[in-house]
C-alpha cells in the first residue's frame, strides 16, 4: 500500500503496535529511501487545526535523544454512519533494532543522562513528555538512547 504516493507499508506485515493513540506501522519512505515508522492516531480529540500546530511544533524539534518527526499530514474518511472523520497520521524517524531501556544493556547513568537531556530539551521548546515510561525509551544498535511518544 503507497500512502500519501510516497510512504509504502504493508498492513499485515508492517504491523507493530498498537497503542493508547496510535497504531504503528514499519514503512518505507520512497523519496527517501529509508525507513521510517508510521502512527495512525486513532484517539486524539484535537481539532484539525490544533493537530496541525502540535505536529509543527515537533516537527522542528532536533535533539540526539528524541525520535524525530519528519511528516505529518491528515486525510478525511466517512465512516460508516456516512460521518466524516479525520484520519491524521505521523511520520517518525525508524529506530534500527530499538530495544526498551528495560532490555538494554547499557550504563545506567548515560541513559539516565540521556533521558534527562531529551527531556530538558523538550521543556526549552514549551514541549512535554506527557507518557514517559520505559517502554517510551529505545536504545539504538549503537546504545544511543531516544524518546518517543512525546508532544502529542
Amino acid at each position: 500500500m503507497l500512502l500519501n504516493n510516497r510512504y509504502e507499508y504493508h498492513p499485515q506485515t508492517d504491523f507493530i503496535a498498537d497503542g493508547r493513540a496510535a497504531k504503528v506501522y514499519k514503512a518505507f519512505d520512497t523519496h527517501t529511501n529509508q525507513d521510517v515508522i508510521i502512527k495512525f492516531y486513532h484517539s486524539l480529540s484535537l481539532l484539525s487545526s490544533a493537530f496541525a500546530a502540535n505536529m509543527n511544533n515537533i516537527k522542528v524539534l532536533q535533539h540526539e535523544n528524541l525520535v524525530q518527526l519528519f511528516d505529518y499530514f491528515e486525510f478525511e474518511h466517512i465512516n460508516y454512519f456516512g460521518q466524516i472523520d479525520q484520519i491524521r497520521i505521523g511520520v517518525w524517524e525508524y529506530v534500527e533494532s530499538a530495544k526498551t531501556i528495560n532490555t538494554a544493556a547499557i550504563d545506567a547513568e548515560i541513559a539516565a543522562r540521556s533521558v534527562l537531556a531529551g527531556l530538558q530539551y523538550l521543556h526549552e521548546n514549551d514541549c512535554q513528555h506527557l507518557d514517559l515510561n520505559p517502554n517510551n525509551v529505545l536504545v539504538t544498535t549503537d546504545g544511543q538512547v531516544k524518546l518517543n511518544n512525546y508532544g502529542i
